[in-house]
Parts: C-alpha cells; structure tokens; sequence
C-alpha cells in the first residue's frame, strides 16, 4: 500500500500528505510498539520533521582551539584530555613513564619514540577533518566503538531509519492540538489523557510538539501520537536515513533520502490489472 501511495504521487510532496513518518537510530523490530514512557508510537507529516529526532551524532563534544604559544608543544598526558585521546588514536601518540597526580594530571612523563605529538599538529589534523573553529569552538562528533570513543568526521551522521505508514482518513484521533507549539505546556507529557482516549476507542492522539535543530532551535510541528494497537495494523516501510537537525534548509518538508525512494518508485511500471 505505501508502494501505491508513492507511485501514484506525482510529486514527494503529494505522496507525504497521505503518509506518516518516524525517524530513529535505535535497533527495534517492526512494527513499532510505543515508548516506555507514554506508549505511544510518535509520528510527524514530513520526512524533515521525522529526520530531526535522529541524533546527529552519538556524542558530540565542544572542543577549544589550543592556544597558540602552545602549538609547538608536545601534547601533555591528562585523563580526559580530547587532545591526548584524538592524538593517541589518529596520530600514534604514546607516553612512557607517566607520572599521576590523584587528579588525574600528569607531573611528570616522556615521549615514546618517534611518538611525540604537538598540539598544532593535532589541531591541523582535526582541522582536515572538516572541523571549523569558530570562535576558537567547534562541535565535534564522536562514536562509540566498541567501547572506545572515537572522532569522526565533521560530514559524519549516525546511520539511522525513517519508518513510514499510510495514514487513514478513517481513523478516530483526539486533537488537543492549538496550532500553536508551547514550551511551557508540552503536551507530550500529557500521558493520562492520551490513556484516557485509549480506553474511549481512539485510534491516536494529536498534539503540538517540538523538534530541536542545532542551527536554529526548536521547530514547532504537529505529531500524531498512534496507540500500538493501531500501529500493530499498520504496513510499515523503512529506508536509511541520517538526521536533519544540522539542516540549515529547516523550511523543507521532504529529504533526499525520501525524494529518493519516491522517485525510485513512481518510475516504476504500474502493476498489470
């Protein structure tokens, strides 16, 4: 059915008015079953919208330029030190006969051999990275890889999915939407209504909501909330996806990922009656 909704759409933009869409990086079997929280399986009416509740990285850290007297200097030991650790794994740094503090700062220690690493040259590394200091401050993104936390490049998003259904026209939603987003009454904590219209034969919920964007802050949107008894009979599809929270094109309603899966299909020969 969201195959039929997608090749009969002339244009992503038609065929996102009669779908919904959930954008996540966790790993859970289809269909969704609600969160732990509310038990409800969140939706949004665009791609966009969806896409910015996927993390853009697993961390980020905010990372200060070294000062520049210091760019000549070997790299000091310290535990925690975003330089010592991006140096140790991108660059062979290595210590020997390091001397700790009880606050976990280094009194006294050596290069290993051929191991000595400056912090300009660390900077300049994760400046080719793709990193830009502004203000002597960059955002840096980083995984964790099994176990260790490693820097990734500044293009880099954590793989994640966007889920689509095709949204009845049929179903019965409890609208305590005001087309208005208000941060001082999130209606998403609104847990005993939405049970409320669970046990009243609702198929939903809609509410005003929020998605945070890194550029421009917080977007205000509709959500449709779908109880997992109506979910549960729902088609559901899935292609990857990365976040759009780093979008500085916000007023988009679709993404690439979705223009492309609807182009892939709506070029596809209509099925013989």
């Amino acid at each position: 059915m969201i195959e039929a909704v997608l090749q009969g759409a002339d244009t992503a933009d038609a065929a996102m008015c009669r779908l919904l869409f959930h954008g996540t990086c966790e790993e859970f079997d289809l269909p969704p079953t609600g969160g732990g929280y509310d038990g409800m399986v969140w939706t949004a009416e665009s791609p966009f919208i969806a896409q910015t509740y996927i993390p853009v990285a697993g961390l980020e850290a905010y990372v200060s330029a070294p000062d520049g007297w210091r760019l000549a200097d070997g790299i000091r030991p310290g535990r925690g030190s975003f330089w010592m650790d991006f140096a140790v794994d991108k660059l062979g740094l290595a210590y020997e006969d390091v001397d700790w503090d009880p606050h976990g700062d280094a009194r006294s220690w050596s290069f290993k051999k051929g191991c000595r690493v400056t912090y300009g040259e660390a900077f300049e590394a994760l400046r080719a990275m793709g990193y830009v200091f502004t203000n002597d401050l960059a955002a840096v993104r980083q995984q964790t890889i099994a176990g260790k936390v490693v820097t990734m490049p500044a293009d880099w998003s954590i793989p994640g999915r966007l889920l689509i259904c095709v949204r009845d026209p049929a179903w019965k939603l409890l609208d305590i939407s005001t087309g208005e987003s208000d941060l001082t009454q999130l209606q998403y904590h609104d847990v005993d209504r939405f049970r409320d219209a669970e046990s009243a034969g609702y198929d939903g919920v809609i509410i005003d909501d929020f998605a945070q964007s890194s550029v421009i802050g917080n977007i205000g949107h509709r959500s449709i909330g779908l109880f997992p008894a109506t979910a549960a009979r729902l088609e559901w599809a899935q292609i990857a996806a990365t976040s759009t929270a780093a979008s500085t094109d916000y007023r988009r309603s679709s993404t690439d990922e979705f223009d492309s899966l609807h182009a892939g299909i709506s070029m596809r020969p209509a099925p013989a009656l």
